[in-house]
C-alpha cells in the first residue's frame, strides 16, 4: 500500500506541474471569517430548515451521518433554525454571535441547542465560547467534514477555543496554525463533565504560487470528571500540565491510567498538497490517527484516510462538475504488532470519543456497547463523492464501499461487506428558498438492505 501510494502521489505531482499556470493559490481551509466591513453591526444569514424522511428501516447511513447530530437513524421529522450577527470594530476586527436550534422525533425527540458561541476575531487571533460546528470541507463529500478526530458527525463540542483566523505569515514562504482550547462534555456519560484539552500546530509552505503543502499536527486529551467506576478522576493543574504533554500519572488513581498516559489521549497528523492549475485545485491529503505512543510513532501505518480532491477555479451559472473526491480509508492495523489503540475507545473513559451517544469523529467507527467501550472500529473503505451543478439544479452524490471486521475484542466473523449511497438533489426557487430532494440506499451482505428518501426546505433571509 505505501508503494502504491507513493507512486500516485508521484503521477500526481508530475500531473500538476505539467498543467500549472501563474495563478494565485487560493488557501486550502475555510475558516468561516466574515468579510470586514467598516463599523456597526452586519446580520448574517437566517434560516429555517425542515426535513421530512421516509426509510425501509433506519435511516441510510449517509442520510444522517455527518450532520451534528441534527438528525439520527431514527427521525423521520425535523426542524432547524440558525442565524448570526455581527459587530464590527474596525475594518480588521469584528464580534459574532452566532445560535440555531433543533427540533425532530426520533432517539432524540426534543428542542435542543444546534450551535450557541460568541466570537471575536481580527487579522492575528480568533476567540470562540460556546459550541459552533466544524467548517465543511471538500464540499461534504469527504467521509468527514474537517478530519479524522472531528467529522461533524455529533453535535459540536461546547467550550473555548483560541486559534488563528488563518495561517499567520512568517514569510513569503512560510505561515504558522495554532489553536488551543477546552472544552466540557456535559452529556450524559459514564464519566461526567469530562474535560477536553486541544491543541493544533501546523506549518504552511507555499512552494511557488501555485503549489503549497500543508502539515500540521493535533492533538485531543479526555481528563477530569468522576467516574462510575472510579470516583473523582485527577483534575488538579499539575495534573492538567499531565495531560497537556501526555505524561502518565505519578499516583495509580485509576486502573490502567500510569500505564500509558493520564486521561484519553487521541492525536492525528495532517498533510496536504495543494495545486492550481488552468483547471481548477487539486489536493492530495493523508489523516494518520493515533492514541498512543505506537501510533505517534506510525506503527499503524497505512491506517487513517487518503485523499484526492478537485475543485473547478470557478463556477459559474453554466458550470456542471463542481467538485470531485476520491478516498481511501482504513483502520485495520491499530500497532496490532504492538499495544492495539482500539480506536476512540478507553477503558477509564468508558463512553469513549463519543458525544450525545455519536462518534465525534470517523463516522465508520460505531459505538455498540453504550457505556462499556465497545466499538466495532476496524474496517476498510473506498470512498467516492461528486458534486455537480446546472443552472438552478445542484447535485452532490458520494457512495462508499466498505469492509467491516468489527474490532479485535469483538470481531465479526465473516466480516461484512457494505455499501453507504446517497444522492442530494437541489433546485432553487430564487427568491423563495430551495428544495432538495434526499435519497440513501445501504446494501449489505449480512443485514437488510435499507432505503429512504426525504425532502428539504431551507428558506435564507
Amino acid at each position: 500500500m505505501r508503494q502504491q501510494f507513493l507512486f500516485i502521489m508521484l503521477c500526481f505531482f508530475a500531473f500538476s506541474r505539467m498543467f500549472a499556470q501563474e495563478t494565485k493559490l487560493i488557501n486550502p481551509e475555510s475558516y468561516d471569517l466574515i468579510p470586514f466591513v467598516k463599523k456597526g453591526f452586519a446580520l448574517g444569514d437566517i434560516s429555517i430548515t425542515a426535513f421530512g424522511l421516509g426509510a425501509s428501516e433506519d435511516n441510510p447511513f449517509w442520510m444522517y451521518r455527518n450532520t451534528n447530530g441534527r438528525i439520527d437513524a431514527k427521525t423521520t421529522i425535523a426542524g432547524l433554525i440558525q442565524g448570526s450577527i455581527s459587530y464590527h470594530l474596525s475594518e480588521k476586527s469584528y464580534f459574532e454571535f452566532g445560535a440555531g436550534g433543533v427540533v425532530s422525533n426520533g432517539n432524540e425527540s426534543a428542542l435542543r441547542r444546534d450551535e450557541l458561541y460568541l466570537s471575536y476575531v481580527n487579522s492575528w487571533l480568533k476567540v470562540t465560547l460556546g459550541s459552533k460546528n466544524p467548517y465543511i470541507k471538500y464540499q461534504g463529500l469527504s467521509v468527514v467534514d474537517k478530519s479524522f478526530l472531528i467529522s461533524g458527525n455529533a453535535r459540536s463540542l461546547p467550550g473555548l477555543i483560541l486559534e488563528a483566523p488563518e495561517p499567520l505569515k512568517l514569510s513569503s514562504t512560510f505561515s504558522l496554525d495554532w489553536a488551543i482550547a477546552h472544552y466540557e462534555l456535559n452529556d450524559d456519560r459514564f464519566v461526567s463533565n469530562t474535560r477536553v484539552h486541544h491543541k493544533r500546530l501546523g506549518l504552511v509552505v507555499n512552494l511557488n504560487k501555485r503549489s503549497q503543502l500543508v502539515g500540521s499536527i493535533e492533538h485531543y486529551a479526555q481528563w477530569a470528571g468522576n467516574s462510575a467506576q472510579f470516583g473523582e478522576l485527577p483534575s488538579s493543574f499539575s495534573d492538567f500540565v499531565d495531560v497537556f504533554f501526555a505524561r502518565g500519572s505519578e499516583d495509580d488513581t485509576a486502573i490502567g491510567e500510569a500505564l500509558n498516559s493520564l486521561g484519553n489521549h487521541l492525536g492525528l497528523y495532517k498533510l496536504e498538497y495543494n495545486v492550481i492549475n488552468s483547471s481548477g485545485r487539486f489536493s492530495i491529503y493523508h489523516q494518520h490517527p493515533f492514541e498512543d505512543g505506537s501510533g505517534s510513532a506510525l506503527k499503524n501505518f497505512p491506517d487513517g484516510i487518503w485523499g484526492i480532491y478537485f475543485g473547478p477555479n470557478t463556477v459559474d451559472y453554466d458550470s456542471f462538475i463542481t467538485g470531485l473526491l476520491l478516498e481511501y480509508v482504513q483502520t485495520t492495523n491499530q500497532s496490532r504488532s504492538d499495544r492495539p489503540d482500539n480506536y476512540f475507545s478507553n477503558g477509564v473513559y468508558r463512553s469513549g470519543w463519543t458525544y450525545y451517544g455519536n462518534t465525534i469523529g470517523l463516522p465508520f467507527i460505531i459505538p455498540i456497547g453504550g457505556d462499556s467501550s465497545v466499538f466495532y472500529n476496524r474496517s476498510r473503505a473506498i470512498n467516492v463523492g461528486v458534486a455537480a451543478s446546472r443552472k438552478r439544479w445542484s447535485f452532490k452524490t458520494k457512495t462508499s464501499f466498505i469492509q467491516n471486521y468489527g474490532s479485535f475484542p469483538v470481531p465479526i466473523e465473516p466480516e461484512e461487506f457494505a455499501i453507504y449511497s446517497y444522492l442530494n438533489t437541489t433546485y432553487s426557487i430564487e427568491k423563495h428558498g430551495n428544495v432538495s430532494l434526499l435519497i440513501g440506499f445501504d446494501y449489505s451482505d449480512q443485514n437488510k438492505d435499507t432505503f429512504g428518501a426525504g425532502l428539504e426546505y431551507k428558506y435564507s433571509f
